[in-house]
């Protein structure tokens, strides 16, 4: 019975995970990518011409912290699913791109809201 409440809390703790760092090697230098967990059929990531080059897993995580905290903060209620809305992506992408993670040597083109148009 321990073992079956272990494993339940461990499936509750890992349902709750949005990102994922994963480690792409290029030859021969390592760079992290941020994965969206949900979307495990499509296998979603963000790409990596909008943030700069994680070269450790802890600028990643730091990522990932700070993504899951922009979250809370605009009220993504949809990022958990296997695919998010419009609207969340667009904010997702104007909130990277503003962030002091951006991709310095990338030009940028601020999503459209929809209620903007």
């Amino acid at each position: 019975m321990k073992q079956l409440m272990e494993n339940w809390k461990r499936f509750v703790n890992e349902s709750k995970e949005i990102w994922k760092p994963e480690k792409q090697d290029k030859r021969g230098k390592s760079s992290w990518r941020i994965t969206h967990i949900p979307s495990k059929s499509s296998r979603v990531s963000i790409p990596v011409e909008y943030h700069r080059n994680f070269s450790r897993k802890s600028e990643a995580v730091e990522f990932i912290e700070f993504l899951n905290s922009k979250a809370q903060e605009e009220n993504w209620s949809d990022i958990g699913s296997e695919s998010p809305g419009e609207e969340t992506l667009k904010s997702l992408h104007n909130i990277i791109i503003n962030s002091k993670f951006k991709n310095p040597n990338y030009k940028y083109t601020l999503a459209v809201r929809i209620e903007d148009n």
